[in-house]
């Protein structure tokens, strides 16, 4: 399984998606990339065009005053197997 996840130096949500295709994954990361940049763009927003990119895997859009946005596909993984031995109660 794969996840975009989208995370903002100025908010602590961090959205995230998940999917069962690594090229689909790929593809959402891409138009959500875009999707945003294009929207910071019609809006006016003063970017650092220099730090706003896009990779397969990893992309950013940059502000002038540094805050930014990365968009990160990752691999979802199982936990630690010797978490399940754990009581993992105690650690909340």
């Amino acid at each position: 399984m794969y996840a975009v996840i989208m995370v903002h130096t100025f908010d602590a949500d961090t959205p995230t998606v998940l999917f069962e295709d690594y090229d689909k994954a790929k593809a959402y990361l891409h138009w959500l990339w875009e999707t945003y940049y294009n929207t910071e763009i019609s809006e006016g927003s003063d970017l650092n065009e220099e730090m706003c990119f896009h990779e397969d895997d990893y992309a950013k859009v940059t502000w002038a005053d540094d805050d930014s946005t990365d968009f990160i596909l990752t691999y979802v993984s199982e936990p630690d197997k010797e978490f399940n031995n754990v009581d993992w109660k105690r650690y909340i």
